[in-house]
């Protein structure tokens, strides 16, 4: 069972008597790292209170990916030190995805 609940942890259902489709909350983190980390991107480690809802990679060019999950009910604010530093308000029960 996925951390979702579900009994299968597939990205994507079909209902073929429907003939229609739902995207699953996987399939949507999916895109958010798979549409910015490059291939003979490196993983980082991250450290800090959104450790373990952070995921950090290095591209080959140097860029660093961010995806971070809020699964709070609340807006939470973001601090990070990479590149410089920034800070962002990431949405409750948000992915958000950062590139520096």
């Amino acid at each position: 069972i996925s951390t979702w609940g579900w009994r299968q942890n597939s990205m994507i259902c079909v209902d073929p008597v429907k003939r229609s489709f739902t995207f699953n909350p996987e399939f949507y983190l999916m895109r958010h790292v798979a549409g910015f980390v490059k291939p003979g991107a490196r993983v980082l480690g991250v450290k800090g209170h959104f450790a373990a809802n952070t995921m950090a990679f290095e591209n080959p060019d140097g860029s660093v990916v961010l995806a971070v999950h809020n699964g709070l009910h609340t807006p939470y604010t973001l601090r990070c030190d990479v590149k410089g530093g920034f800070t962002a308000e990431l949405a409750p029960h948000s992915v958000s995805t950062f590139v520096l």
